[in-house]
């Protein structure tokens, strides 16, 4: 070999080696970037890098939290909803309190109204519910207000709780809400929820869930609403739940299970490749919104049994959109939300309230900022929701002739809960959570190498 070649081959290794050098560096880079859970998953910007692994040791370790902490907790399981308000719980920084019959509430409510009040009830998730916010500064309070100052006798209760879907809100009417006849049934639509729709184990959603329950979910059978997973998988029996998901009857129920099933092709171990497909991959959280597929129609078929059965009370349904930060951003950039066409066709067929414009407004002439704390709306954001609410029912909120239909009821025992909810719905018979015997797919998972 000539002495030229000798040098182009001496360069040619020197490069190859200043590449392999660089790229150790970038993995070693983003492995110390990233955090890394029990289960092996590692995140980064609150992204999850791929491949997923089932959060079985991270649910065990949160469970055991949960259950040492006894009634300290502000949220608990509940054989119905998945999990619910404590009755008189409060977080632990003291932000959040309620009251015996678990409503959000620093004091307790009749079952019936008073005669000349206008009674509204609010149901949703975290946005309803008000968090990151006291009492005083939710949309609740805010339209409460609201009302009163123009001479209305009006009482909102407010029944939202975090990290609900829209099939729990409902639910939480069915069991708790409808208790105290409200004149007006007001569900917050934050169309994220159509992703909890369809997922039953709330980890596997959600991988750094505070709330490592499970829930129930609604199928559509022949355009009828069935109830599965009821109870919910106690806490206790979630990590081996989670371990055997993949051979038990509800894996065909559980939306966003699939990922988890596969590895993907081996070069995925590099957590610097496995960034970069995150980066352009689609979210593992996110669904389809389009109108033929089972999200969107289950979320329109929830909503119109829940219109139904508010209505057969002598109620009235009203829907309210709660556009959250990045729906704002794509509105102020002329782009248009996935969400757009599912919500236009619940605009066509419900009731609904938009206070997408007022926000847009207050955000152009000032900041998105001044709307949110972090992810939910802040006191402005709230006011802003409850003045287009007000707008919206007022003209219908004159002195009632209406009266709630039949005598006070008692709060409803456990029991009670447990049946009453699938009255006018057909309850699938609950199978065994996982079977006898645990799938290969299963055992591996117990070994941390799915």
């Amino acid at each position: 070999m000539n002495a030229p070649a000798r040098e182009a081959l001496r360069a040619v290794s020197i490069a190859i080696a200043a590449l392999i050098v660089a790229l150790a560096l970038v993995e070693i880079g983003v492995r110390i970037w990233c955090t890394r859970d029990a289960d092996g998953n590692y995140f980064v910007r609150g992204g999850v890098l791929p491949p997923l692994r089932l959060p079985v040791a991270t649910t065990r370790e949160k469970v055991r939290r949960y259950l040492h902490a006894g009634s300290r907790t502000a949220l608990t399981y509940d054989s119905l909803l998945g999990w619910a308000p404590r009755p008189n719980g409060r977080s632990r920084d003291g932000l959040y309190q309620y009251n015996s019959q678990s409503i959000r509430s620093p004091r307790e409510t009749d079952l019936r109204a008073g005669s000349e009040t206008i009674r509204i009830g609010l149901f949703g998730d975290s946005f309803v519910h008000g968090d990151e916010v006291p009492f005083d500064a939710t949309i609740g309070c805010a339209l409460e207000r609201r009302l009163r100052r123009e001479g209305l006798d009006v009482e909102v209760l407010n029944f939202g709780v975090g990290g609900y879907g829209t099939d729990q809100a409902f639910l939480r009417w069915r069991a708790l809400g409808r208790q105290f006849s409200p004149r007006i049934v007001i569900q917050g639509l934050h169309m994220e929820n159509v992703s909890r729709n369809v997922n039953v184990v709330r980890p596997i959603y959600y991988l750094s869930t505070g709330i490592a329950l499970a829930k129930p979910r609604f199928i559509l059978d022949g355009g009828q609403l069935e109830l599965v997973n009821v109870p919910p998988i106690p806490p206790l029996q979630l990590p081996e739940a989670i371990a055997e998901l993949a051979s038990s009857p509800l894996a065909a129920h559980e939306y966003f299970l699939p990922p988890y099933l596969d590895d993907g092709p081996f070069w995925l171990g590099s957590k610097a490749i496995a960034l970069l497909v995150q980066r352009f991959r689609r979210s593992t959280r996110s669904v389809s919104f389009d109108l033929g597929d089972e999200p969107a129609r289950l979320m329109l078929g929830i909503l119109e049994q829940f219109r139904r059965e508010v209505e057969a009370e002598g109620a009235q349904f009203v829907a309210v959109h709660l556009p959250d930060a990045s729906d704002l951003r794509l509105a102020i950039e002329n782009r248009r939300a996935s969400s757009s066409a599912l919500l236009g066709r619940i605009g066509d067929h419900f009731d609904t309230v938009l206070p997408q414009s007022r926000l847009l407004e207050h955000a152009r002439a000032s900041a998105i900022g001044d709307l949110f704390v972090d992810q939910h709306y802040s006191a402005k954001g709230n006011e802003l929701v409850a003045a287009e609410v007000a707008a919206h029912l007022r003209p219908r909120l004159q002195p009632p002739t209406w009266q709630p239909r039949g005598a006070p009821r008692s709060l409803p025992t456990d029991r009670a809960l447990g049946t009453g909810v699938t009255r006018g719905l057909r309850c699938l018979r609950r199978p065994p959570w996982f079977s006898s015997g645990p799938s290969r797919r299963a055992s591996r998972t117990r070994r941390g190498i799915a």
